[in-house]
């Protein structure tokens, strides 16, 4: 009895230790144990102790910051290891990772500690696993503060001037941060604004000698503050948007400067475009009554003949009326001026090319004049009364006898006036000579015979 006792308890132990080896068995193959990785950025990271740290480093005029040569990445990745169960329901937003400033090591390192609910901490490791802190001197420099704008005011409307009430603003930081500021700038949105003066929050935005935009984690190094000495917290400040109103087809009057030559006199000055778009402060609008003077910008000492020259609106606003006028956005600022120089006792009279009669033109060539609307012929009576034709009274021929061939030529133009009446000088036009294609005879040839 007692022999089948100790067998049957042995049966069992055996029996026992075989359902064990099975469960691990199922158990390491239907819920593995494995090792994942979470990327926990540096803004996730918990600093602790870090103002007591940084008040004493301060009675020094020296300040402790993350050091970006050894924390190049601005992340930590910790390793996990655990049943697959575990890990499925596992995020980076269940660990913490902190860093104990008052475990700074002679090095300037600071170990990471990282702790995830119902995982051991012997299955979890950070790489890297400290920060590096680097001790550096403080840099307090003044900066001047210029604005920019983004976005479009509603229609009808352009920005006419953004005003700060701290055109300067102070940042104090890190020696290697602080040294490498270029500029600094408040960054406005006037997106659909709509009255004429208004407060708007805009962002500090500040850029390096290398024209890049500082990161989050160099604004979180300075300190900013106004000329007089109030923080500036979140890089924000307070700016005064003023908009003005855009008037339409504004009509440019160009008052040009000297006199031409002995003898000589301008007959007309004009403009492409002969009309702009403007903005402008309500008062200056009034004053305008709907003309655009550009003075002093054409010279006319001198010349004995017409001419033409371009002017940037843009920038003669800019130079003469800054602070009332400028263009509307997307307007072109190139204008051209021509100016109508005639002798006195003459008449620049402009004839359509339409008009003009073609003699020996030559066969299967294309015919292209330039210009290609009207020539002007500037004409002179003899007995130096005022000079009373039209384009009607003028006959123009153009002849090609001796343009036979494809090419780009200047030609004379022949001109018949009534009795009483000379050239000033004898007009040409430029012309161009090409074959046409076959295709294009048959197109012709078809278009006669459907016709006729």
């Amino acid at each position: 009895m007692k022999k089948l006792f100790i067998n049957n308890l042995a049966l069992k132990l055996v029996s026992l230790l075989a359902a064990f080896l099975i469960w691990l068995v199922v158990t390491n193959v239907d819920d593995p144990e494995k090792t994942t990785a979470f990327v926990i950025a540096q803004d996730r990271i918990t600093l602790l102790n870090m103002e007591e740290l940084q008040q004493k480093a301060s009675e020094q005029n020296q300040i402790y910051r993350i050091d970006d040569t050894k924390n190049s990445t601005n992340r930590v990745i910790v390793y996990v290891t655990a049943r697959n169960s575990v890990l499925e329901d596992l995020s980076a937003d269940d660990i913490m990772v902190q860093a104990d400033m008052e475990d700074i090591t002679l090095m300037s390192a600071v170990p990471y500690t990282v702790s995830i609910d119902g995982v051991r901490s012997e299955d979890i490791r950070c790489e890297p696993s400290s920060m590096s802190l680097t001790l550096e001197d403080i840099k307090d420099t003044t900066f001047a503060v210029s604005t920019e704008s983004t976005g479009k005011p509603q229609d009808g409307y352009e920005l006419g001037s953004i005003t700060l009430e701290n055109t300067s603003i102070n940042i104090a930081g890190p020696y290697s941060i602080v040294n490498i500021i270029d500029k600094v700038s408040l960054i406005v949105d006037i997106n659909n604004l709509n009255q004429e003066t208004q407060t708007v929050v805009g962002e500090l935005q500040i850029k390096d000698k290398n024209g890049s935009t500082f990161t989050s984690a160099q604004m979180d190094n300075i300190t900013i503050k106004s000329a007089s000495g109030e923080l500036i917290e979140d890089g924000q400040m307070y700016a005064e948007v003023t908009l003005w109103k855009i008037q339409e087809n504004v009509r440019l009057q160009i008052n040009p400067v000297g006199e031409p030559g002995d003898g000589y006199q301008i007959t007309s000055v004009t403009t492409t475009p002969d009309t702009v778009n403007i903005a402008a402060t309500e008062g200056m609008l009034e004053q305008l009554n709907g003309v655009l003077p550009i003075d002093g910008v054409v010279d006319v000492t001198g010349k004995t003949e017409s001419f033409e020259t371009t002017i940037d609106l843009s920038e003669y606003l800019l130079e003469n009326y800054s602070k009332d006028i400028k263009l509307e956005t997307d307007s072109v600022t190139a204008v051209s001026v021509r100016v109508q120089i005639e002798k006195m006792g003459s008449k620049t009279v402009n004839v359509p090319v339409s008009s003009f009669q073609t003699v020996g033109a030559p066969e299967n060539m294309k015919l292209v004049m330039t210009p290609a609307d009207q020539v002007s012929i500037e004409i002179e009576s003899n007995d130096g009364s005022e000079v009373s034709l039209t384009a009607e009274d003028v006959k123009v021929t153009l002849d090609l006898s001796n343009y036979q061939t494809a090419g780009n030529y200047e030609v004379q133009l022949d001109v018949e006036l009534p009795e009483g009446y000379s050239l000033v000088s004898d007009p040409t036009i430029k012309i161009n000579l090409s074959p046409i294609e076959e295709t294009e005879i048959d197109t012709e040839s078809e278009t006669t015979t459907e016709e006729g």
